[in-house]
């Protein structure tokens, strides 16, 4: 994982292989960040897609292991009670 901080707050990219959730509470937890909002794009080789089935009243979780396109990552990290947590469905 490479990081830099820029007037808006940091750059992070990460390497081949590298878990998103995991490697932004890592950078949350060594640079103090008590919460934040991200956002960001790139290569992924795969994903847990999360959606909510209104005739069920649940979300469906669908994993896909192939190399894709991400176009829009979005989402937020917080600290509650000494850990970092981000949404799980």
């Amino acid at each position: 994982m490479f990081f830099d901080q820029v007037p808006q707050g940091y750059l992070l990219r990460l390497e081949s292989g590298e878990e998103i959730q995991s490697s932004l509470k890592h950078l949350a937890k060594t640079l103090q960040i008590p919460g934040a909002f991200f956002h960001g794009i790139g290569g992924v080789c795969a994903v847990e897609i999360g959606f909510y089935q209104r005739a069920q009243k649940d979300y469906k979780k669908l994993i896909l292991k192939q190399d894709l396109e991400m176009v829009s990552l979005q989402g937020n990290i917080a600290q509650a009670e000494g850990s970092y947590t981000t949404p799980k469905k």
